[in-house]
Order: structure tokens, then C-alpha cells, then sequence
């Protein structure tokens, strides 16, 4: 779940990195590197993180020469670690799927009902049957909707989470 998000969150930021460095928009360089950095400390990135720490001292002093010289690398960094995250994520789902018993809608609506209270409370003990849910229709076209299910509930969009669940139930 961190991965994916990390992924979701960041996946444009190589290119608004640059977008920003051509602008020379200090200020916007300064926020989303110390985003980014605040993801590489989580993700144990500590190269990432120490040029991060760099770049955005650089943008808070107006060290033009050194952004041009080190944001470049930076951005190239960051789009090799969201390459590598999506492909460890690819893999554990590969795993996942593989150990994962066939596809029984029952228990998918099942864990539909059983879920629904939880999300109704924001309750984070949906999460993993969420997930328990998104891994059992991986592979079918019921995917997108549980995958949806699960991202609204990690974005605190209770309301759309449940409306996914819904249509979900309704195609099973």
C-alpha cells in the first residue's frame, strides 16, 4: 500500500521537476523535493534522500548553478526508483496471484458485506480486507473497480469507496 501511494504520489514528479527547473520556480523546486524526500527517508532511498536535501537547500538560497547541475540527476534518480518500486510491486502481485486461490465471487461478496461497515466508519481494519478483495478478482475485469475501492478508502474518499464496493457487488 505505501509503494503504490509513493507511486501514485510521485509518479508525474520527474517531469514537474523539470517543468519547474526550466521555470525557475525556486519555491515550487523547494516543496516538491521536500515531498519527495520526505518519501525517499521511508523508502530507505538515502542517495535520493541526500540529493533531495541538497537540491532543496539549493532552491531556498538561490543556487541556480548547483539546481541546473543536480536536478537533472535527481529527476533521473527519482524516475529509476519509481521504475523499480512499480516493478517490485508488479512482482508481489505476480506472487500474490499465483498463491491466490481461484476466483470465487461468493467470497468477494462475502468480504463486500463484511467490509462495508468498516469503510462506513473509516475504520483502517478495511483496509486489509480490501485488499484481500482486490487480490481475489486480480485478473478479471472486476479488477479497476476493487482497485478503485481501495484507493478511495486510502484517500479518505469514504463515500466513493463504498460506491465502487457497490457497482462491484452489482457485476458480481
Amino acid at each position: 500500500r505505501l509503494l503504490r501511494g509513493f507511486v501514485r504520489d510521485f509518479s508525474h514528479a520527474p517531469r514537474r521537476l523539470r517543468e519547474l527547473m526550466s521555470a525557475n520556480d525556486r519555491e515550487g523546486l523547494a516543496a516538491l523535493i521536500h515531498s519527495v524526500k520526505g518519501s525517499a527517508s521511508y523508502l530507505s532511498s538515502r542517495a535520493l534522500f541526500a540529493m533531495g536535501d541538497a537540491l532543496e537547500h539549493a532552491a531556498r538560497t538561490g543556487d541556480l548553478d548547483h539546481i541546473h547541475r543536480e536536478l537533472p540527476r535527481y529527476a533521473d534518480r527519482l524516475e529509476r526508483l519509481i521504475a523499480d518500486v512499480r516493478a517490485g510491486i508488479e512482482a508481489l502481485r505476480a506472487k500474490t496471484s499465483a498463491s491466490s486461490p481461484n476466483f470465487d465471487p461468493q467470497r468477494v461478496l462475502d468480504d463486500i458485506h463484511r467490509v462495508g461497515p468498516l469503510i462506513e466508519q473509516g475504520d483502517y481494519a478495511a483496509m486489509s480486507i480490501l485488499e484481500h478483495i482486490r487480490n481475489a478478482v486480480q485478473g478479471t475485469t472486476h479488477e479497476a473497480l476493487a482497485q478503485s475501492a481501495q484507493v478511495h478508502f486510502e484517500e479518505l474518499a469514504l463515500t466513493s469507496a463504498t460506491a465502487a464496493l457497490d457497482q462491484l457487488e452489482t457485476e458480481l
